[in-house]
């Protein structure tokens, strides 16, 4: 339990990580906290899994080692993937108490003449609590009022964080670019993978589509060489029903190489779905470098492997041949025919 102030003591990421890992361990095995048939089941086995708990079951250490790791990384790319499992494994509950405390030791923005580096940081806090909301599953327990309300706070955030770019390359990643992606999944309800292709119910109203596609557009224009902004965007069009310009924006993402096996299925089949010309225009492009992938690419992977056996290296000559057969038997196996 004492975990998370000695990790914030030693410093570094691991400490705190395996404080969180240790309560969460614990937790799962102590049988009253958890909402499962063989913790409800009781008997013998249960018995003996009540004993393997040092001491009374509580979330309380997991939410203090979360805040421990909060407090030491909140402004660092790495705050929400790190913590994800732990945030939802909470109950709603205790998720909903931990990040209205965060919301109030986050605060409200720094004026617009406070130094940059302090303005950085507090955004960087403020998306990554959205994060922390999104990814912990309290969002979807919002209503549709609910989501948009602080949807329009990223909005707004966004807005007001453009000088904090002025200076930047327009090529470079900017401070706020994450705001528009977390306030397009408020609005649509879903994350991105499942705007156009949900795994349960119906893609996405028009309405919600419309109003992500207004936000995400704000985000590309500011930061027009943003990937996840720019295919983000694809999706949300393509909800629309505007399959030409999702591909035109698509293919001006500059997809090369394996990008395209891992990446053209976001577009391919909605827009095909959606009767994008295939004989002219943009999509018949996209094949294309779907095609030349399949070709070249392939042997470039065979290239490999044997450069890899030459030097002396199995183990990259193992996962290549484990790569090329992923890519053979994909989802469009047959190639881009």
């Amino acid at each position: 339990a004492g975990g998370a102030a000695a990790g914030s003591a030693g410093g570094g990421r691991g400490p705190l990580l395996a404080a969180a890992e240790l309560e969460a361990s614990l937790l799962r095995l102590a049988p009253g906290l958890l909402d499962t048939e063989e913790a409800a089941g009781g008997g013998e086995a249960a018995g003996e899994t009540a004993e393997l708990s040092p001491r009374p079951a509580s979330y309380d250490p997991l939410l203090e080692a979360l805040r421990a790791y909060w407090r030491a990384y909140s402004h660092k790319q790495c705050a929400v993937y790190d913590v994800l499992p732990y945030l939802r494994a909470l109950p709603a509950a205790s998720l909903s108490a931990l990040l209205q405390q965060l919301e109030a030791e986050v605060g409200q923005p720094p004026p617009p003449d406070a130094p940059l580096g302090e303005r950085r940081a507090w955004l960087r806090r403020f998306s990554a609590l959205g994060e922390w909301r999104i990814g912990g599953g309290a969002a979807a327990a919002q209503s549709v009022d609910e989501r948009r309300q602080l949807a329009a706070q990223f909005v707004a955030a966004h807005a007001s964080a453009a000088d904090l770019a002025a200076a930047m390359d327009e090529r470079e990643v900017r401070p706020a670019d994450e705001l528009p992606l977390l306030a397009a999944e408020l609005q649509l309800g879903a994350p991105m993978v499942e705007w156009c292709y949900p795994s349960r119910g119906s893609a996405a109203d028009l309405a919600s589509a419309a109003l992500a596609a207004a936000t995400l557009q704000a985000g590309h224009a500011a930061s027009p060489h943003n990937a996840q902004l720019s295919v983000a965007l694809c999706v949300a069009l393509l909800c629309l029903g505007a399959p030409v310009r999702a591909v035109k924006l698509f293919r001006g993402a500059d997809i090369k190489q394996v990008q395209y096996e891992s990446l053209s299925h976001i577009v391919l089949p909605a827009a095909l779905e959606l009767g994008c010309p295939t004989r002219e225009g943009e999509l018949p492009l996209l094949l294309s470098g779907l095609r030349r992938w399949r070709q070249d690419g392939l042997r470039d992977v065979a290239e490999n492997t044997l450069l890899a056996l030459r030097q002396g290296h199995p183990a990259q000559a193992l996962e290549l041949v484990a790569f090329e057969r992923a890519v053979r038997g994909s989802w469009w196996g047959g190639g881009a025919a």
